[in-house]
């Protein structure tokens, strides 16, 4: 069983039973109950909610803290001009990345929204700034190999023309790649995309704190497409066999600060049975005082 109740502890508030999507906690004339037949989704819900403590999860393979750790709210505005200020970093230092410190976001990040709970995120961690450069180089040398008429040719020597100038477009003189990878084993036809997106939330979460580590990120796009299009392009990376490479991020230093927040087209809404087009919140705000 992957939860038991504490009895004695238990005050019968229901919170538990409330919150547990799968029907494995239930309610019964005033006590608390366990169904053995339900999957258990070990989301830690019920543990999150109780008040008296009477959850004990029993997670296999999940290490449970010995010191209960309270949830946490952000200031709104803290958290609204936090990620406003958020920038992808193409400019970073020679500095290296610790590995303890990328352990401490990554531990962060194991706590990211999850279909079904699935978890299927695993990470490989490229801090040798060698390999990381044995990619950007492999990318380039495979570009020059692209024939007239390939749709990818005029891109291709566009970033060729990039390189020439030496610049690096590929990886950005990053000293770091983190890699958001799913098991083989737990990929069919079916949960693939689920996959994927679980890794881009958990890279998500990656890219919006590590500005408060001093850190800076930026999305590896071209590490996806590439890889997609010639897999024998990841082998610097050095990802295990049973691991299915889904995206990239590039992390290091940043090489630049930032000392604004810069314009952006305000939000296009559409609400949901409302007639007319997309508001803006400057239309929406005149719509309500007009009434």
């Amino acid at each position: 069983m992957s939860i038991q109740i504490d009895q004695e502890a238990c005050t019968c508030c229901g919170a538990c039973a409330r919150v547990c999507v799968v029907g494995v906690i239930g309610q019964e004339e005033g006590s608390v109950v366990i169904h053995t037949t339900a999957p258990c989704l070990r989301c830690g819900h019920c543990y999150s909610v109780c008040p008296s403590s009477a959850i004990i999860p029993r997670y296999p393979g999940v290490l449970i803290p010995p010191v209960e750790e309270a949830v946490g709210v952000v200031d709104k505005d803290v958290l609204s001009r936090h990620l406003k200020s958020n920038r992808s970093i193409r400019l970073f230092q020679k500095t290296p990345v610790s590995i303890d410190i990328i352990e401490n976001l990554l531990n962060v990040c194991r706590f990211a929204a999850s279909g079904e709970n699935a978890r299927p995120v695993r990470w490989v961690v490229v801090n040798d700034p060698a390999r990381v450069q044995a990619f950007s180089a492999g990318c380039i040398e495979w570009l020059s190999t692209i024939p007239d008429g390939h749709p990818l040719k005029s891109f291709a020597d566009a970033i060729l023309f990039l390189e020439s100038q030496q610049k690096d477009i590929i990886s950005r003189g990053a000293p770091a790649i983190i890699i958001a990878c799913a098991e083989k084993q737990h990929i069919t036809e079916h949960t693939t995309l689920i996959s994927l997106i679980d890794c881009i939330i958990a890279l998500t979460h990656l890219d919006i704190l590590s500005s408060s580590f001093g850190l800076g990120t930026c999305w590896d796009g071209f590490a996806s497409i590439f890889i997609s299009m010639n897999p024998e392009l990841a082998k610097p990376f050095d990802i295990p066999d049973e691991l299915v490479f889904e995206y990239a991020m590039m992390i290091g230093y940043p090489d630049i600060s930032y000392v604004r927040i810069p314009p952006r087209d305000p939000a296009q809404i559409w609400v949901a049975g409302s007639p007319g087009t997309a508001r803006t919140p400057r239309q929406a705000q005149r719509e309500r005082a007009s009434r």
